[in-house]
């Protein structure tokens, strides 16, 4: 343990003669989400550290808190709780500082900080804290008051219901994504949600999640085909009834 503390310490040190040299924080960040896709997970904690501390210097406190919740992710993957709650806590200072900045609340950091505690007690199988942590996401929601954060609230949902056994819930929180992708005819943003699902799942080694995000997928794709044949049919209807009008029009004309 003191080894590979003393390792990530030295590699953190040489990580920051990279930053002197000119590595600006967004090129670390692109580096460091280049390592996370190689699966070069210390080296990746490493570059996301560094992204944090250089979007935080210069005030990006959005970019900052992305760097950082990948940071703690990173942290709790290896089962690291202590140091991935710790970061959660130094990155709620510095939001709590930006606010003061910035004379305005930041729900949206706010709800991202609190979202990776809720999947670390998620992980942990603990379900009166991560039901805790939800409720935290819900005030936050509601205090933003635009609607931005809801997809993101029942996502969370999904997570922990499917996670705790509680399928008809996490079907429940998955319908209202469902119905609003609906409307738009963003069918494309569900499958990213269940994506998400799946990435947490295996992430976290979570079997309950992965099984009903992988379920869920598998009928919504097939949902999918008939909308987007009754898509097609109405904008093929559509094409007809205006050619039949342009023709009436030249007609009587």
């Amino acid at each position: 343990m003191k080894k590979g503390f003393l390792f990530l310490v030295v590699f953190i040190g040489l990580m920051q003669v990279q930053l002197l040299w000119g590595q600006t924080a967004p090129e670390l960040m692109q580096d460091a989400q280049n390592n996370l896709e190689s699966k070069n997970y210390v080296r990746a904690r490493a570059l996301f550290l560094l992204a944090y501390q250089g979007f935080a210097n210069r005030g990006d406190y959005k970019q900052a808190v992305e760097a950082g919740s990948a940071v703690t992710s990173l942290y709790y993957r290896e089962n690291l709780y202590d140091l991935a709650f710790e970061f959660c806590r130094r990155m709620s200072e510095y939001v709590g500082a930006e606010e003061q900045k910035q004379q305005r609340q930041l729900y949206a950091q706010r709800f991202q900080i609190s979202r990776e505690r809720l999947r670390m007690y998620i992980k942990l199988r603990n379900q009166p804290q991560a039901e805790g942590q939800l409720n935290i996401l819900e005030a936050l929601k509601n205090q933003a008051g635009d609607g931005s954060l809801t997809n993101d609230w029942l996502t969370a949902q999904a997570e922990l219901y499917y996670t705790f056994g509680r399928n008809q819930e996490g079907d429940a929180a998955f319908q209202k994504l469902i119905e609003a992708a609906k409307s738009q005819k963003n069918y494309a943003a569900v499958n990213e949600r269940y994506d998400d699902l799946i990435e947490v799942a295996r992430f976290g080694n979570n079997t309950a999640l992965m099984e009903q995000a992988c379920k869920g997928l598998m009928n919504w794709n097939d949902s999918v085909k008939q909308l987007t044949a009754k898509d097609e049919l109405g904008a093929l209807q559509q094409k007809y009834d205006e050619s039949l009008q342009l023709i009436e029009e030249k007609e009587s004309s």
